[in-house]
């Protein structure tokens, strides 16, 4: 959730070497996430990263996914299998990743759901995936 008023401060608070809470202040609203949430968002925002693009990023963090539109099925998606665990697996906070399922949901995007299990709980979690 973003605020939509100009008086957002953004506080970043460092809970151990690996994690962060991101929480925005206003005026009226003040949210914290943390344990499962935090892995919930970092997560997310891991396969929302491309991969190699942005410098303040090591090269294990994000989703590479470019060179694979216009690929046969066949090959992409246990190769968006592969990657997605590759990159998730970066955080120690999970333990296992599993029963992926992949639904077309047009001619260039595939709805990607699994679940994730961390040490503070699932996951479920979905990803779309245009080619």
């Amino acid at each position: 959730m973003i605020p939509e008023n100009n008086t957002t401060d953004i506080e970043i608070v460092t809970l151990s070497d690996k994690t962060q809470k991101l929480y925005y202040k206003t005026d009226d609203i003040k949210g914290y996430i943390d344990k499962r949430e935090a892995v919930q968002q970092a997560i997310v925002k891991m396969l929302n990263t491309n991969r190699y693009h942005y410098i303040i990023y090591s090269w294990d963090y994000g989703l590479e996914l470019e060179d694979l539109i216009g690929k046969n099925m066949s090959y992409v998606i246990p190769e968006i299998k592969r990657r997605i665990i590759e990159a998730i697996e970066q955080d120690d906070r999970v333990e296992r990743i599993y029963d992926f399922k992949f639904e077309k949901i047009n001619k260039e995007s595939i709805l990607v759901t699994f679940i994730v299990d961390t040490i503070f709980g699932k996951l479920e979690i979905a990803k779309e995936v245009s080619l």
